[in-house]
């Protein structure tokens, strides 16, 4: 292995514990998890906690209260009613099917009845949808329901210019799809591929993947079958791949696909050190490779966690992300609103104090954030107190063009009953979910200049729990929006 890789590792192992050792300014500081043994030296004398301990740590309590055995239905006169509202079109997963909706004023329509799909996604034009079954197919309807085609994949994701779909197949190989036609294979099985993401002009389709090397050893293990890791791309209408980026041969560490910069000159990803998925728990800082060539940057010196709602793209096709950054799983702690530079790795803070901020989304016109905050009170751990604690999440927007005077920002809610999560915008309007402290999961809409509240969907049935990953839940497993392009 070069004297540069093995610079690269221990660089970048020094930056997670000094990361580690280090608290956040203006905010409560987390309880630190235990080290994990590999980074402890040999000569060090406290055993460091199992991963059994630490997980039971975390695990949530069993309530200290008793909960209203029927609660209440939600306010009649809170719901949304005549035709102002936002308009778009809906596509939420209830009681493990596929529905949809218009908005304003429209009824929901069920799609399916197999009680096994999820991530619904809408093409560019709001004419086709798009959803997993299960763990292997790839199922695609007409905006008004009727099935179209039905294909082997993991994974998919639509063209931001047009509606096709790129989609990553069981075995590890690469599909671009049009619907109601055939296939076109760009990559075949065993390819390797996990994570996937179009350039923002629709030309070429990202992807980073994972093989095995079955005549060497891995480096962990001893063992043969070597992992190699590695960033490429390919274009839309097939051809040559080109690998961009690989961890060595053999690998020790891997490579996760973030995105693209919005001006598509960069791909995004994360390093996956040592192949650890505790480690990536805690978070991972997040880097820039220029797609024509030259070295690769850290945006983040600080981790981030690697969820798709904690990094936003600006619309505007410029090279700005809003990024949630801050490390250590807990979703509750220690996470702040970054707008960053691409191209200059310039950072801005659009939104500090003692609050730990989630789920990033920018308005069609690039002009501001909605974003999810809550008080910052450290570690939570689980239990009753964390519950209390992510009952106190608001919705919140960011005008990022606020002048000399800086980002200005406005709370827009403030229900102590509800915990507000991943807003979306549609227009002028903000639609967002809500939990109750009965897991009941409800989607509102309210004006960006603010106003009153009313709900579009009294109930979503979703087999999700307050807790989730550490606070952290997958909306965008069970929601998804179309909004009309602007006049």
């Amino acid at each position: 292995m070069s004297k540069g890789k093995r610079a690269f590792g221990l660089s970048l192992l020094l930056m997670l514990t000094a990361w580690a050792c280090r608290g956040s300014p203006g905010t409560a500081t987390p309880v630190s998890p235990p080290a994990p043994t590999h980074l402890l030296s040999p000569t060090s004398t406290s055993a460091p906690l199992t991963p059994e301990a630490e997980l039971s740590r975390h695990r949530p309590l069993p309530p200290t209260w008793t909960p209203t055995p029927t609660p209440s239905p939600l306010p009649a006169e809170q719901a949304c009613q005549g035709p102002a509202g936002p308009a778009g079109r809906l596509a939420y997963i209830h009681g493990g099917d596929l529905w949809v909706r218009e908005l304003p004023t429209g009824l929901s329509i069920q799609l399916t009845r197999n009680g096994r799909m999820r991530m619904p996604r809408w093409s560019p034009s709001g004419r086709w949808l798009a959803a997993l079954y299960g763990e292997a197919e790839v199922q695609i309807f007409t905006a008004a329901g009727k099935p179209v085609q039905t294909l082997p994949g993991a994974l998919f994701r639509w063209s931001p210019v047009s509606d096709q779909l790129a989609v990553r197949t069981p075995e590890g190989g690469l599909l671009r799809v049009v619907p109601g036609e055939a296939p076109q294979t760009l990559l075949e099985a065993g390819a390797g591929i996990q994570e996937i993401a179009w350039s923002p002009d629709g030309r070429w389709i990202a992807y980073s993947g994972l093989r095995t090397l079955k005549g060497e050893k891995d480096v962990y293990s001893g063992q043969p079958g070597a992992r190699y890791a590695f960033l490429g791309r390919i274009r839309v209408e097939g051809g040559r791949p080109e690998e961009l980026l690989n961890a060595g041969r053999p690998s020790e560490y891997g490579l996760i696909l973030a995105g693209w910069s919005p001006d598509g000159h960069a791909l995004l990803y994360w390093v996956d050190p040592m192949f650890s998925a505790s480690l990536l728990a805690d978070g991972v800082p997040l880097w820039a490779l220029p797609v024509r060539g030259g070295p690769a940057r850290a945006l983040t010196m600080e981790p981030m966690l690697l969820y798709e709602d904690f990094l936003a793209p600006s619309p505007k096709g410029d090279d700005r992300i809003a990024v949630v950054v801050g490390g250590y799983r807990g979703a509750w702690t220690s996470k702040q609103l970054h707008l960053l530079s691409v191209r200059t790795g310039e950072s801005q803070v659009l939104f500090s104090g003692p609050y730990a901020v989630s789920s990033p989304a920018w308005s069609a016109d690039g002009t501001r954030i909605a974003f999810i905050a809550m008080p910052d009170r450290g570690d939570l751990a689980g239990g009753e107190e964390a519950r209390r604690g992510l009952l106190q999440r608001r919705l919140f927007v960011v005008d990022v063009a606020g002048g000399s005077s800086g980002p200005r920002w406005e709370q827009l809610t403030d229900d102590p009953a509800y915990r507000d999560e991943y807003p979306r915008w549609l227009g002028e309007w903000i639609l967002f979910l809500r939990l109750d402290r009965w897991d009941r999961i409800s989607l509102w809409t309210i004006p960006a200049s603010g106003g009153s509240p009313c709900w579009i969907l009294e109930r979503i049935d979703a087999p999700l729990t307050w807790f989730g990953y550490y606070g952290h839940l997958d909306w965008g497993n069970y929601l998804d929006v179309w909004r009309p392009p602007a006049p």
